[in-house]
């Protein structure tokens, strides 16, 4: 007869842990279980950190590859500047939709980029976020007048840096002419003493009238500055710096700032406090046949006016 095969009954074996905890003390068994925990507990956060940087990078890759970035100037409102301009000029950063925005030395090269151009003063910050957006924090420099030489018309600022033409969007620029030479290029500075002290004088007019209530300003008058005869090189005893505004009116300015003649001119202030009390008569100059700062003494009767 065949002998039946009997079944070997399986013991149930500890498990690991089981025999692990048997052998340990009690203390020792929750010390080790506390350090395991904290032990897992690490990892996820190491793996869980690592897999949220990848999917950051798959997903800006995504966004730059899919869409223009947006560029934003945050400094405070420029109404002389149209967003055609700004535009323009936030897009000589050299920003571009390919551009990697977690790529560490792009925001040096933007701002390194961005002083370049003539028209931004200072480049104070640039930031980037990662859902696109990059900010800019600029100081531009403001238009003042309007100079010509043989290659053509250019706008000059305050400091005499020398400016592409562009439409302005609400600002005014006055015409600086008499002094016929060659211009530096757009962000360089004009080195024509007539064409500096004519902007000095624009400067300085300029500064008082942004103050004033625009009931009361008087910039927009003004169309042109003509400095040839500065210093009286032309005509001694003649105005050396003339005005003319829109109506073509001569306002007679006299010598450059700190070259007034003593004892016989009026100084700045004079000019500048005779120049907006005859505005103010008529609320324009073209009533008046023309104007005179230069004078020292006071006025008994106003000068002959218009019609």
């Amino acid at each position: 007869m065949a002998r039946k095969k009997v079944k070997k009954v399986k013991k149930d074996r500890p498990k690991f842990w089981q025999r692990l905890k048997e052998g340990l003390e009690p203390e020792q068994w929750v010390w080790l279980r506390r350090r395991g925990i904290q032990v897992a507990v690490m990892l996820m956060v190491i793996v869980g950190g690592a897999a949220g940087m990848k999917y950051l990078q798959t997903y800006v890759k995504s966004v730059t590859a899919r869409r223009e970035i947006p560029l934003r100037l945050t400094c405070e409102h420029i109404p002389w500047a149209t967003q055609e301009h700004i535009q323009q000029i936030l897009l000589s950063s050299g920003v571009k939709n390919t551009d990697n925005l977690l790529d560490e030395t792009l925001v040096s090269q933007w701002a390194e980029n961005l002083q370049a151009n003539p028209w931004i003063r200072r480049v104070r910050k640039v930031h980037k976020h990662y859902d696109g957006l990059i900010e800019f924090d600029l100081e531009l420099r403001e238009p003042v007048a309007m100079v010509e030489d043989h290659s053509g018309r250019y706008m000059v600022d305050a400091e005499g840096i020398v400016l592409p033409m562009v439409r302005l969007a609400d600002g005014h620029v006055v015409r600086l002419t008499g002094q016929v030479e060659a211009l530096p290029q757009p962000g360089q500075a004009i080195t024509s003493s007539a064409l500096l002290a004519g902007l000095e004088v624009l400067t300085y007019i300029k500064s008082y009238d942004d103050r004033l209530p625009a009931s009361d300003q008087l910039w927009r008058e003004l169309a042109m500055l003509d400095v040839s005869n500065y210093n009286g090189r032309r005509y001694a005893d003649q105005t050396h710096l003339k005005f003319y505004t829109c109506g073509n009116t001569e306002l007679r300015w006299g010598a450059a700032l700190g070259k007034e003649i003593a004892l016989y001119e009026a100084p700045p202030e004079r000019k500048l406090e005779t120049l907006y009390r005859k505005h103010s008569i008529y609320g324009t100059f073209d009533k008046f046949m023309s104007v005179e700062l230069c004078e020292l003494r006071p006025e008994v009767a106003d000068p002959l006016r218009r019609g």
